[in-house]
């Protein structure tokens, strides 16, 4: 058994930087993005009027897809013209692995042929997925000629870690077509295996929390962050709650957060801010 294991290890640090990070994920499903998407857009349908998001012909863009491309691969699939990944663990090198292709890539095709039954095989669609998308690191990056011009955007698990961001949602809406769609998915929680999300948070303030954990998150409350989104410029943002977590919750409130917060930031877990 340990002989296996030292085997299984060598092999794993064989892998390139990228092709860990997607299979230690994987743990990352290549079923997830659709999953996500799927979950989100019914939630936002039983709230708020929501049509589909229709991908046929789009240019789709996405705020932290991951080296995995996350919703990338789906947006191609189902016709997207274009897909804008931004993240700076995004390259190109990912399509240069066998691995990621077997592992990732063409289990996530087959799963899509499955549900939607597109007739296309599995080398025009990579080659698709190749030729189509675009990296850039970070939205500072994106260059001008491409404003105005993203009919969708999408970032999953991602807004809650930009410390700059109302400058970030500017350069968004900058990129946003007249009547370009978006579907953020916030995680309010800390962002650590604790029995309740909000333990390290509410029971503390932004600045001690800094101190003792970094900044990887930017602990902007829900109505907060709702806020600047009409702060720069989108017209009729919807925040729709996923779940809340008020359980396991023992401790108290620090008086930071008590004169904060809206009564109905308390406790919401995962928000999705959609238009």
């Amino acid at each position: 058994m340990k002989t296996v294991k030292k085997i299984l290890n060598r092999l794993f640090n064989n892998l390139s930087k990228e092709e860990k990070s997607i299979l230690q994920a994987l743990k990352k499903r290549p079923q997830a993005p659709y999953d996500f998407l799927t979950r989100y857009e019914n939630i936002l349908k039983n709230a708020i009027k929501w049509d589909d998001l229709d991908f046929n012909n789009k240019t789709v863009m996405e705020l932290g897809c991951g080296p995995h491309l996350g919703f990338g691969p789906l947006a191609i699939y189902l016709g997207a013209k274009k897909f804008i990944a931004v993240d700076p663990t995004a390259n190109r090198k990912i399509y240069d692995s066998k691995i990621l292709l077997d592992k990732y890539f063409r289990l996530a095709f087959k799963d899509y042929k499955g549900i939607f039954r597109k007739q296309i095989s599995f080398g025009v669609f990579f080659q698709e997925l190749k030729n189509k998308t675009i990296f850039y690191n970070d939205t500072k990056s994106i260059p001008k000629d491409l404003y105005s011009s993203i009919d969708i955007q999408l970032s999953n698990s991602c807004l809650e870690h930009i410390q700059d961001l109302e400058n970030v949602l500017i350069d968004l809406k900058k990129l946003m077509a007249p009547n370009g769609r978006y579907i953020h998915a916030i995680d309010f929680g800390n962002h650590m295996q604790t029995n309740n999300p909000f333990i390290e948070i509410y029971n503390s303030t932004p600045s001690k929390f800094k101190i003792k954990h970094g900044s990887k998150i930017n602990l902007i409350p829900p109505s907060k962050m709702l806020n600047l989104f009409t702060k720069t410029g989108f017209n009729s943002p919807s925040l729709v709650p996923y779940y809340y977590f008020e359980e396991n919750f023992e401790l108290n409130i620090d008086k930071y957060w008590s004169n904060y917060l809206e009564e109905s930031d308390y406790f919401l877990k995962v928000g999705i801010i959609a238009e």
